[in-house]
């Protein structure tokens, strides 16, 4: 007995360092302080990321994943290529059961990358263009002095007078009127946008196009100006598309798709009016990243760097962090501001063990891979890589003092191959603020400048340079600080300041382990056993009692109090509504008869032989 009480004894102790290994180890991995594991290198966890999204895809299989997927892992990694033509109609536009503007130009920018034949898809989506409805657009003519005009268009001319203080006399026939406090302006008619107007002066002077959205009053200046000398001609037209979806100007696809076509060398200039007048009332579309690619303007680059929130991620819409995040980076393939870097070395600590994000969500990691670390795709069309060739990516409105070199490789969707490289102003030129090493930007964002020493940046768009200010506990421990409340899919932590009034701590929500269920089960059993056998002697009349209602029968303990009676459950319903009669037994127990007893003998079984050593045990004591 001694020797089973022994080896009890070493296998509860065992037991017991186990299941402390095992919840220590739980604790590691659940802790909200902890940071991600680091890989060796950033190398090593782009090739595992990469690694695991080809894993994904081949686990789902290419038939099963999303369209949206499909798309992304084309431009990711190549495969699901075929797929992604079959999922067409008629290889003209995605999806085959409703074409959309926003599938088929991502679908179009998936194919031509690795080679395969667009023309019909690119001849669909530019016949999905038209005229934007809410717009409205003006005529201005400058001159030094008063002048006198005459603008011709249907056939007929108009005579105006613009005074020396700018202003108009009259209007011009009826698709050029004065609006009333904008007499400035000639206001045209939303039936002549599509007109061509003839404008010819007594006096020196310039002429251009003045658009905003209808129901806003900022104003936007055409970048084009036309000049003539007196008796000289200019000529004005609108021209204004957007793509449209069931009849109405889709935003986001006219984004994705002005992209797409900007990529195939196509002039996309008569679509910015539409996207630029609307970006603000379509922030979630993170339209400053389109923008910039389109154009190169560096106040949309500045916009969107701004955007970045807590130095980390964009995120417009509530649990799109790594899609926006995507999305914000795709016009900066070649270029590495610091809100950039910030937002790669977020992504190592984000990073799984697995190397995928986003719990291994396909659209985000090949959305990702594609923005911030393309790789050329097989299939891909064989032409030289640009920058192996000594040659140089980067934005078209970018290579203005060189030339875009045609049969050329630049992995980034709106880079070119260019000549010369990217001539860069200096900071003071760009009317900027040079920041040293331990400044940070503050109220602007860092522009790319010459003449920079190592450690410097040109803080510009009205920011100015500053100390850098402490993190708050919650950002040290790798927290998110959010006004208010967390969003759906994060905790708060209460422990954890944020430095500001008003702002909350918050993680992503860890999924709860079943191991930590079985640890505290398994912790109370071995504590309840170790009680057990430290109180043997206090607890020796609980075990007699229960031995005493064992070896008497425990049958009788089943019995009903006087005028108790039992009944069972009803029996289930037979056909359509037949219910047996609810029969009455007596009382017998509700598992079934009571067992028969023979009289004048004890029941023996392993039990009993148990509580019959340990009563023994007590008379040994």
């Amino acid at each position: 007995m001694k020797k089973s009480v022994l080896i009890v004894g070493i296998a509860l102790i065992l037991l017991l360092n186990v299941s402390l290994i095992i919840a220590d180890n739980n604790t590691t991995i659940t802790s909200p302080s902890s940071s991600a594991t680091v890989v060796n290198d950033s190398k090593s966890q782009i090739d595992d990321a990469y690694d695991c999204l080809k894993d994904k895809i081949e686990d789902r299989g290419c038939n099963e994943i999303s369209l949206e997927e499909k798309i992304f892992s084309v431009l990711s990694t190549g495969k699901c290529k075929s797929e992604l033509s079959s999922a067409s109609s008629s290889s003209n536009c995605w999806p085959s059961n409703g074409c959309t503007v926003k599938a088929t130009a991502q679908a179009i920018l998936a194919l031509d990358k690795t080679g395969s034949s667009i023309t019909s898809a690119k001849n669909w989506l530019i016949s999905q263009n038209g005229t934007p409805e809410d717009l409205a657009w003006y005529l201005q003519i400058d001159s030094t002095n008063e002048t006198t005009c005459r603008i011709s268009y249907d056939g007929a001319g108009h005579s105006t007078t613009i005074k020396g203080d700018k202003r108009f006399t009259s209007g011009a026939g009826s698709c050029l009127s004065l609006e009333v406090g904008r007499d400035w302006w000639l206001k045209i008619s939303s039936s002549c946008v599509n007109k061509k107007f003839e404008i010819s002066c007594d006096g020196d002077f310039s002429t251009s196009l003045i658009f905003k959205k209808s129901d806003s009053s900022v104003f936007y200046i055409s970048e084009n100006t036309n000049s003539a000398p007196s008796e000289g001609t200019t000529s004005e037209k609108v021209d204004s598309l957007c793509f449209k979806q069931g009849g109405y100007c889709s935003y986001e696809g006219s984004l994705w798709a002005t992209l797409v076509l900007k990529h195939l060398k196509e002039d996309v200039s008569s679509y910015l009016p539409y996207l630029v007048t609307m970006a603000e009332d379509n922030e979630q579309f993170i339209p400053e990243s389109f923008l910039y690619a389109l154009t190169g303007y560096p106040e949309f680059r500045s916009d969107l760097l701004q955007k970045q929130k807590n130095n980390k991620y964009w995120e417009e819409t509530n649990g799109r962090k790594f899609y926006d995040t995507a999305v914000a980076l795709l016009p900066l393939s070649y270029e590495s501001p610091q809100e950039k870097l910030n937002t790669q070395a977020w992504l190592f600590e984000v990073q799984g063990k697995d190397g995928c994000w986003d719990g291994g969500n396909i659209l985000s990691n090949a959305f990702i891979l594609y923005s911030i670390w393309p790789r050329v795709v097989q299939g891909a069309p064989t032409s030289e890589d640009c920058e192996d060739s000594g040659k140089y990516c980067m934005l078209s409105i970018d290579c203005a003092l060189g030339n875009v070199l045609p049969g050329y490789r630049c992995v980034g969707t709106s880079s070119v191959c260019c000549s010369v490289p990217k001539v860069l102003q200096s900071c003071t030129e760009q009317l900027g603020e040079i920041c040293n090493s331990a400044e940070n930007c503050a109220g602007g964002s860092i522009l790319q400048a010459s003449g920079l020493l190592s450690g410097q940046t040109c803080c510009g768009n009205g920011g100015y340079c500053q100390e850098p200010v402490a993190q708050s506990a919650c950002a040290l421990q790798y927290g998110t600080c959010e006004s208010i409340s967390c969003a759906s899919g994060e905790e708060e932590d209460t422990t954890l300041s944020c430095g500001e009034s008003g702002m909350v701590c918050c993680f992503e929500k860890k999924k709860s382990s079943g191991w930590l269920w079985w640890i505290i089960i398994l912790l109370v059993l071995i504590i309840l056993v170790v009680l057990a056998i430290i109180f043997r002697e206090k607890l020796r009349p609980t075990w007699m009692r229960i031995k005493s209602k064992f070896s008497k029968g425990g049958a009788s303990s089943n019995k009903p109090s006087s005028g108790q009676m039992a009944t069972r459950p009803s029996p289930p319903m037979f056909g359509r509504g037949t219910m047996p009669q609810r029969r009455i037994f007596p009382s017998t127990g509700m598992r079934g008869p009571t067992p028969v007893r023979k009289p004048q003998e004890q029941p023996h079984d392993e039990l009993n032989d148990v509580l019959k050593k340990l009563k023994e045990m007590g008379r040994d004591k």
